[in-house]
């Protein structure tokens, strides 16, 4: 992806430009300047005596020596006063300048830190947001996009606009996308069946359960001989004597001894009358419709054509409906131009879900919108820290995909983008 957030020594990169916050002397005395210079060795050192000094919001360009980077971009951060002296612009600058001088170099990836952090005391998250701003708006002016690092020193130790909102929609119910209880098996009425004499059918249940239906209205009895299945959720059934009935067949023994096999084998269909005599005409079943005639099986390719457009097509035409160009969409999405062409050229290609979800927000979509993309890819929102987080957003309005990013980060979670 163009930009990544990465927790890593920025002197250990491999990349082809570093970018160093230095002061105006390049003195090398602290922070990520002296752990720059003391990878480099002494001809940095050598270097940058050379160009000194340096003004605030200014960059130069050195080799990069005992580094692993092949070029080493200085600037001079502004020193924090509160906000009233242009620091902001100034910050800015130190980006989209170091960004415009690796375009002339030919660079293909550029590390940088989140400059005047450290001892120059910006607040760093206006740091964080002001980077972000920076280094995205100038990407979408060039036409070779670079690999951008930046490195943070602690994932959790920069808050952001969202921040406080964004923890007390996590800590709420799960999102609304997420799969309803199965509870409809609990809300069935309860129905009544014909009984022979002296049985009924009950329910094992937990007591509490039983509190809880003492309240329902009885079912309907039919001739006084019924039988009731309170609910369907009778998982266990077993037939119990009526003690009345009982007592009358064998008054010599008690009622609470009988047990089935006194009475042989139950008729559950007394002679009598029917019961399905005792329907309302209206209720009487209907003669069973005919057959329809059973269609020869479809192969899987005649089925395939008739799905859905393919994630591609639906991609296109959202680009389209939203007005875009496909550069802009996926710079805005954060996704590589290599990866767009696989997409839009490679027959079968399938995106992961963070680059489908980076398109939704670059394109801007609702909710609902965003679902129907997901599902060209075979994919879904789920109740996951990484989706909650983008619904979040989303439902904010909130499409800036460095910020979503950042929240991503801070979270320890996959970034969107490819």
């Amino acid at each position: 992806m163009p930009i990544q957030i990465l927790q890593q020594d920025i002197t250990a990169l491999s990349c082809d430009v570093l970018v160093n916050p230095t002061d105006e002397r390049f003195s090398g005395s602290g922070g990520i300047d002296a752990a720059v210079h003391r990878a480099a060795g002494r001809r940095l050192r050598r270097a940058c005596d050379r160009l000194a000094p340096l003004s605030a919001g200014e960059v130069c360009c050195t080799k990069g020596y005992g580094l692993k980077s092949k070029h080493v971009i200085h600037t001079v951060g502004p020193r924090w006063q509160g906000g009233e002296e242009n620091e902001a612009a100034l910050l800015r600058g130190c980006y989209t300048k170091a960004l415009a001088l690796s375009e002339q170099l030919g660079a293909k990836s550029i590390a940088f830190p989140l400059i005047s952090s450290g001892t120059f005391g910006f607040p760093k998250n206006q740091v964080l947001r002001i980077a972000l701003d920076a280094i995205s708006a100038y990407l979408l002016t060039m036409s070779e996009e670079p690999e951008v690092l930046l490195c943070v020193p602690d994932r959790r130790a920069y808050s952001l606009n969202e921040e406080d909102g964004l923890k007390t929609f996590l800590a709420d119910a799960p999102s609304a996308h997420a799969p309803a209880a199965r509870s409809f098996l609990l809300n069935e009425p309860s129905f009544s069946m014909p009984r022979a004499a002296g049985f009924r059918l009950q329910r094992q249940s937990e007591p509490d359960f039983e509190a809880e239906n003492e309240t329902e209205p009885e079912a309907e009895a039919c001739e006084d001989e019924t039988f009731e299945l309170e609910d369907e959720t009778c998982l266990g059934i077993t037939l119990e004597l009526d003690a009345d009935t009982a007592a009358d067949e064998a008054p010599d023994r008690d009622a609470a001894d009988l047990t089935e096999a006194d009475f042989g084998q139950p008729d559950l269909c007394p002679a009598g009358p029917r019961f399905d005599s005792m329907l309302p005409r209206a209720a009487a079943p209907c003669a069973p419709a005919p057959r329809a005639e059973k269609k020869p099986a479809e192969s899987l390719e005649e089925w395939l054509k008739k799905q859905d457009d393919s994630f591609a097509v639906t991609l296109l035409k959202l680009i389209d409906k939203k007005g875009m160009t496909d550069v802009e969409c996926y710079k805005r999405a954060n996704v590589s131009r290599k990866t767009f062409s696989k997409i839009n050229t490679q027959k079968g290609y399938r995106p992961s879900k963070q680059t489908v979800l980076a398109f939704a927000v670059g394109l801007r979509l609702s909710l609902d919108e965003t679902q129907t993309l997901l599902r060209s890819a075979g994919f879904s929102l789920s109740p996951s820290t990484a989706d909650r987080i983008v619904e979040y957003f989303i439902r904010c309005g909130n499409y800036d995909i460095f910020e979503i990013n950042a929240a991503l980060y801070q979270y320890d979670q996959v970034l969107l983008g490819c």
